[in-house]
């Protein structure tokens, strides 16, 4: 499949920032067979957040949050508050890092699932006070930071994501989350550039569900390939339950 991409496209797809939605929920018709029935009481949910960088270095970020899922009509609810936040970033991201750190996820519960555990809604309110200081850092002081240059395009991107995730109450996640089909899938998709090249994007998800259907690990790599450079996001779930 090959799609033609915008400019602000072309430095996603450079930065290998880009979590498109590329892959769909896991044999959704033989989960549709049966409905969700989660367990009770309290868990855990840890994501971790790998971005590849130049000369072996990485961001990570691992945001962890305390949920419940409860019943809500005829599907059902998760409930949670963020409990703890960790970035690694390079010395000269410290101004993002302390950003993403700082970032409350307000907004991001409660999230929405049906009655088969796919999740159909992620509303709320945006955390202001993160996205006046994210817009506030996005011009000079990028510019300025002694990064390589496609490094530029990965640190404005880090601060759009923390923008957009404030404003939207957290990002998108995957559909089938919370009761993903255990086993490994991958798509991938050409994409036009505007001065003429071909990029590619590779997605591969791997998961595995406990023995009731719920969320144990749910791990999704996005590979991007441009003029001959490569980089990769990493995006790790974990689900346990709380101690």
């Amino acid at each position: 499949m090959t799609i033609r991409t915008s400019g602000l496209a072309s430095a996603l797809l450079l930065s290998g920032a880009a979590l498109l939605p590329i892959i769909g929920p896991g044999t959704t018709e033989a989960i549709a067979q049966s409905a969700f029935e989660p367990p009770s009481g309290s868990f855990r949910l840890t994501r971790e957040l790998h971005k590849a960088l130049s000369r072996g270095q990485e961001i990570v970020t691992r945001r962890s949050y305390d949920i419940s899922i409860v019943r809500d009509g005829a599907g059902w609810r998760v409930d949670g508050r963020l409990a703890d936040s960790q970035i690694e970033a390079p010395p000269e991201l410290a101004m993002l890092a302390e950003l993403e750190k700082g970032r409350k996820d307000a907004g991001l519960f409660p999230i929405y699932l049906d009655r088969t555990g796919l999740i159909v809604g992620q509303h709320g309110v945006g955390d202001a006070a993160t996205i006046t200081a994210a817009r506030a850092v996005v011009g000079d002081a990028i510019a300025k930071a002694p990064l390589a240059s496609g490094e530029h395009a990965v640190a404005a991107d880090m601060v759009k994501r923390i923008v957009v995730s404030s404003e939207s109450g957290g990002g998108k996640w995957p559909a089938d989350l919370f009761r993903p089909t255990a086993g490994r899938r991958s798509e991938s998709q050409s994409m036009s550039l505007p001065d003429g090249s071909e990029g590619r994007i590779t997605v591969v998800v791997e998961a595995q569900g406990s023995g009731d259907g719920l969320l144990e690990q749910f791990a999704r790599s996005v590979v991007t390939e441009q003029a001959g450079s490569r980089r990769e996001t990493r995006e790790l779930f974990k689900l346990a339950r709380a101690r």
